[in-house]
């Protein structure tokens, strides 16, 4: 049993010996330089998801820019009888009203709002329609470009 305990006692004492010769290497070693291996391809991964982030969102809020200004453009020449420049400056403000807040309720209570003034009788779920059939445009257009 002693032959044993001393047997027990050396293979701790090597284990011991190499554990402060690892700790003594590991101080000596140089500072942390970064290299190519994991952690840079976790580091591309994460900028190129960014990346992807940021230019889907660039593209949703052009993509609605002409969504807005095809519906003005329309409401302007179809309903409510505009003509030239009034168009264009029509269709201004309906872009406009759309940065007010997140979300196309802004524009859909813009619209609706210069709709009943004129006397126009047009349904909220047909100018929600209507706005769906334009996105649906301004995507391919901006798709195009």
């Amino acid at each position: 049993m002693t032959g044993c305990l001393i047997g027990f006692a050396y293979h701790w004492t090597l284990r011991l010996d190499a554990a402060i010769e690892n700790r003594h290497l590991l101080r000596t070693q140089r500072p942390f330089r970064e290299t190519k291996g994991p952690m840079s391809t976790f580091s591309e991964r994460e900028k190129a998801f960014e990346d992807k982030f940021k230019h889907d969102q660039d593209l949703q809020f052009r993509t609605e820019v002409r969504r807005n200004k095809l519906l003005g453009q329309w409401l302007a020449t179809e309903l409510l009888d505009l003509e030239g420049d009034a168009v264009d400056a029509y269709a201004k403000d309906v872009v406009a009203s759309d940065l007010d807040e997140p979300g196309p309720d802004d524009v859909v209570r813009k619209v609706m709002g210069d709709l009943e003034a004129k006397g126009v009788d047009f349904t909220e779920h047909r100018l929600r329609t209507r706005m769906e059939e334009l996105m649906v445009e301004a995507k391919k257009q901006i798709m195009e470009e």
